[in-house]
């Protein structure tokens, strides 16, 4: 009988939840394992670097690009 792989995702940052969305969405099961107890623990935010073909790419394929777009600035947008 065939199992499902057993994935862990470590960090729980854009990259690992885009990754564990897109699994999802392939019906993968995972598991996401973050150091942080919750998002209070250090400052979050920053800038972003997401290139067309690679980081906008894995928003797209998630099915949460558009949503992160109206949660970014306005100077992001006008770089993106």
């Amino acid at each position: 009988m065939p199992t499902s792989p057993r994935i862990a995702i470590v960090g729980a940052g854009l990259s690992g939840l885009v990754l564990a969305r897109i699994l999802h969405l392939h019906g993968l099961a995972s598991t996401v394992y973050e150091l942080d107890a919750t998002a209070d623990t250090r400052r979050q935010g920053g800038l972003l670097d997401l290139h067309v073909e690679s980081g906008q790419r894995a928003l797209r394929e998630a099915g949460l690009y558009e949503e992160f777009r109206t949660l970014t600035s306005p100077w992001a947008r006008r770089c993106g």
